[in-house]
């Protein structure tokens, strides 16, 4: 397992310095992004990296610099990717409690879509994304990685919660 990050800067950037904090999980069996800031994708095209390689996304809480390159992303590994079409399906994986949020987002930008026959679809949502539902503390097994949610605060107070998660992620030589 090795892991790289596509930038350390937080909620607020400015592209000629940072990006947003979204990591990739390179493994035997894949690519695993853990969240999907809006500069994420930027982030792997001056890498060279084809985004419609990251085929899972794993979802910490529900903030724009953690989940504003969803749409785009999706609409890469859709459309976009390096030999063409490909109508891909992006996986996300998130708790229970951030997913309500996580679809109420992004689901009004992807209303409609056109399927690879041709036939335009409202309800994009459920064709551009498989969204799973990840009970925080056990483990998963992704490929030859294994990770888990750990419930951490982000946001807590009398009139606001805001569920957030780390990630503990291992594989046969070790866990971060």
């Amino acid at each position: 397992m090795r892991i790289g990050f596509l930038g350390t800067g937080g909620a607020f950037t400015d592209f000629r310095v940072n990006y947003h904090t979204n990591a990739l999980v390179y493994s035997a069996s894949g690519v695993v992004m853990i969240d999907c800031g809006g500069t994420a994708v930027q982030a792997l095209k001056e890498l060279g990296f084809d985004p419609s390689a990251v085929g899972d996304v794993i979802v910490t809480h529900v903030h724009s610099d953690h989940v504003g390159g969803i749409e785009q992303l999706a609409w890469e590994r859709f459309y976009a990717g390096a030999s063409g079409p490909r109508f891909d399906t992006t996986r996300l994986l998130t708790a229970p409690d951030v997913a309500p949020g996580l679809r109420a987002t992004l689901a009004p930008g992807v209303d409609e879509i056109t399927l690879s026959t041709g036939d335009v679809v409202r309800g994009g949502f459920d064709v551009l994304f498989h969204l799973k539902h990840i009970a925080p503390g056990t483990w998963n097994d992704l490929g030859d990685l294994r990770f888990r949610l750990v419930p951490v605060p982000h946001l807590v107070g009398a009139v606001v919660h805001k569920p957030s998660y780390g990630v503990e992620v291992e594989d046969a030589h070790g866990r971060v």
